[in-house]
């Protein structure tokens, strides 16, 4: 039997990946590498590295060419589509810009093959049926709930003092006040698992109509953005909340909006700051969300291929009593290659390398190909409009963070627990509005 290809999809696809490529090349070139050159931005491209860079965008755009289409709805291809749109494709452009030494490129390509075959292969998990596993508890989404308002509103009263805050330009100076809060550190996990666990309840009562508790998480989540002032507790709720007012759609078409909403923000953005001279959007968007975080994956290859690797030290073995040779690693890295005092946090092939080394390049991918095939068994079944909330927040917190950070810190592993325990699209009907 003949194998049909979509060729009219495939290269409309192709198109938009390409066009995504050049607006990013257009912002590196004319503002990144102009405005921000003080930060260790470079412009110095070659014909060599044009064709690499060009070769390495076609590679794994045809890799992606499954995630993006995503015909069994899994999570994992969602997650890793939109690591590709803000950290593979604006990878591309810092190898075309002469930003990556020919080690960091070559690596961080190979990390990338082995996590995209390997995801895109059949399930792990694929013998376990999450309904066996354990009796799923209908209303642990209240409870949570409950815990999550009672946590949040304990940090205002005590700390902020239910601080509203909208203003974006102060979001440095709030999470400067929020670093000398000396809560629980329980209370501290409870915090940071609000942001996405929040979200994914939004997206829930919004879908069965429980306005009540819809309204109530939506107070908690701007609260929390008071508290500390996470650009992601912001944007979460405005994507959880923008997303479910929508009608049913498809990963697919999804995807095709999420590519073209990408393009026409570089767009945006770009003649944004032709017409007001204001690089702040360009700032926020594309430097921070996509070209930063490969500029400090650059330096944690660098330090960590010709240094010791931590080996999980400061991660999960410190513990069992393990003590690490380094400080702050992300501190550590921020002071020896800008001389801030910053934390460069980081992740993917940072986590990879600070860890393991060279052979973390090979062995992680097997780690986080577990990690989201195990996300994939427990949002089996929900609805499209509430996993897209945890693939936004899943992919954001796994390039800026360690893997098992992630999981315990930002609350993956609760949030897995959380999506087993919600109730799937074929069970009870919506209910009627301001039903609680």
């Amino acid at each position: 039997m003949t194998l049909k290809i979509p060729y009219k999809s495939l290269l409309l696809y192709l198109s938009l990946v390409s066009l995504y490529r050049l607006a990013l090349d257009w912002i590196y070139r004319s503002v990144i590498a102009v405005s921000f050159a003080y930060a260790g931005f470079i412009w110095k491209p070659s014909l060599l590295l044009c064709a690499v860079s060009w070769a390495l965008l076609t590679l794994f755009s045809c890799l992606m060419w499954p995630c993006y289409r995503n015909p069994e709805n899994r999570i994992s291809y969602e997650i890793l589509f939109i690591l590709f749109l803000i950290s593979l494709v604006p990878f591309t452009v810092m190898v075309y810009a002469g930003m990556c030494p020919t080690a960091f490129w070559a690596s961080n390509a190979l990390y990338w093959f082995l996590l995209i075959r390997l995801c895109v292969r059949k399930r792990l998990f694929r013998a376990i049926k999450i309904t066996g596993v354990m009796k799923r508890i209908q209303k642990a989404h209240v409870l949570i709930a409950v815990v999550l308002l009672l946590s949040v509103f304990y940090i205002c009263a005590r700390y902020s003092h239910f601080r509203l805050n909208f203003d974006l330009s102060k979001i440095y100076d709030l999470r400067s006040e929020a670093r000398e809060y000396d809560y629980p550190t329980l209370l501290k996990y409870i915090f940071s698992w609000s942001r996405m666990v929040n979200a994914i309840l939004i997206a829930y009562f919004i879908r069965r109509r429980y306005v009540a508790w819809t309204c109530a998480c939506c107070a908690i989540q701007l609260l929390s953005f008071g508290i500390d002032g996470s650009k992601t507790t912001f944007f979460l709720l405005l994507f959880a909340v923008g997303i479910n007012l929508l009608p049913q759609f498809s990963y697919s078409r999804f995807n095709k909006i999420m590519l073209c909403g990408f393009l026409a923000l570089d767009v945006f953005i770009l003649l944004w700051y032709y017409w007001s001279a204001n690089a702040l959007p360009i700032s926020m968007f594309a430097r921070r969300l996509s070209f930063t975080p490969i500029s400090i994956s650059e330096h944690f290859f660098d330090f960590f291929t010709t240094h010791q690797p931590d080996f999980f030290r400061q991660s999960f073995l410190r513990h069992f009593g393990f003590k690490s040779p380094y400080p702050s690693i992300a501190y550590m890295i921020a002071w020896e290659y800008t001389q801030m005092v910053s934390s460069a946090n980081n992740g993917l092939i940072s986590d990879a390398v600070a860890n393991l080394g060279w052979a973390g390049i090979v062995v992680f991918p097997f780690l986080l190909n577990a990690a989201l095939k195990l996300l994939d068994r427990c949002a089996k079944g929900l609805d499209e409009r509430i996993v897209l909330s945890v693939a936004l927040y899943a992919s954001i917190s796994l390039s800026n963070s360690f893997l098992f950070t992630v999981l315990l810190s930002h609350g993956l592993l609760v949030v897995m627990y959380l999506l087993f325990c919600l109730e799937r699209k074929s069970s009870a009907p919506l209910r009627m509005p301001f039903h609680v």
